[in-house]
């Protein structure tokens, strides 16, 4: 894209910079949607777990982080100073594979 920002004159090279600033904005977006969708399914599923063999302590961390990966998808959107959350519920995200993944070594 550089080797084209060059070439381009300055309506072009404007053109450029809005393609590449819409791109970031969709991949933003798409990426709020999945992890609320994937919060929301994490949250169903660890409700199944509580009725299975599985620890009811798995179950209910997947329960809360599903709860914190839908909040932390909404609410930068509501105020920039939540953004923390989306942080804080991917560490989460991957703690909960992590553990699940330790749960079924050992099964």
């Amino acid at each position: 894209i550089s080797t084209l920002y060059g070439l381009a004159d300055s309506a072009g090279k404007a053109g450029l910079v809005a393609i590449h600033t819409l791109g970031e904005y969709y991949t933003l977006i798409i990426e709020r949607i999945f992890v609320l969708f994937f919060g929301a399914a994490l949250f169903l599923f660890s409700r199944a777990l509580l009725r299975t063999a599985f620890s009811r302590r798995l179950a209910v961390f997947g329960a809360a982080t599903g709860i914190v990966a839908i909040v932390g998808a909404i609410a930068p959107a509501i105020s920039i100073q939540l953004e923390f959350l989306t942080v804080l519920s991917g560490m989460l995200l991957i703690l909960w594979h992590l553990w699940m993944g330790m749960v079924l070594l050992r099964k």
